[in-house]
This record gives structure tokens, C-alpha cells and sequence, in this order.
């Protein structure tokens, strides 16, 4: 199962559940910090700026992780496309 933090401006957010709702296991936080945390305590595949989020760069975000920031118009569709392309092996575990 792809695991997944989802920085949001307001939880709990449908862009997460939409991702929860395809498969993924989908973590929810408010700030950078709490984004932090969620890498170094739990095996996570990739970082989403969700698209409501104002983003200021990657400054406070973890090193070594996949970071997709979304522009307004991303959706979470879009999220599940660029997995199948990054990890098409993890991506075919999500419905």
C-alpha cells in the first residue's frame, strides 16, 4: 500500500479522502512540522502539496523524500497518475 502525506490547508480534507477512498494510506498535516514527523516515524512514499496550499518552497520539508507540489488545478487523480509513473509497482496496488 502506498503511503502518503498530504500537507492540507484544513482537515480532514476530500482531497485525502478521495486518495484514501483509491487505496492509499494517506496521512493528513497542517504544517511542515507535522510532515517531519510523519517521515521519520512511518514509511512514506511521497509528500503532496495539495493544490489549496499556499507553498513556499521546499525549506523545512525532508530530504530524501518525493515531493509533488500540485498547482491549483491539480486533483488527486493527478496524484494516482504520477504514482503509477514514479512506483508502477505500488501504483497497481491502488485501486
Amino acid at each position: 500500500m502506498v503511503s502518503i502525506v498530504c500537507l492540507v490547508s484544513s482537515a480532514p480534507s476530500l482531497f485525502a479522502a478521495n486518495l484514501t477512498t483509491a487505496g492509499c494510506r494517506v496521512f493528513e498535516a497542517l504544517a511542515k512540522s507535522e510532515v517531519l514527523h510523519l517521515c521519520e516515524h512511518d514509511d512514506i512514499d511521497l509528500i503532496v502539496i495539495a493544490p489549496d496550499v499556499h507553498f513556499d518552497g521546499l525549506d523545512g520539508l525532508p530530504a530524501g523524500h518525493t515531493i509533488m507540489a500540485l498547482k491549483p488545478e491539480g486533483t488527486w487523480k493527478d496524484v494516482l497518475w504520477e504514482l503509477s509513473l514514479l512506483s508502477p509497482d505500488k501504483a497497481t496496488k491502488v485501486q
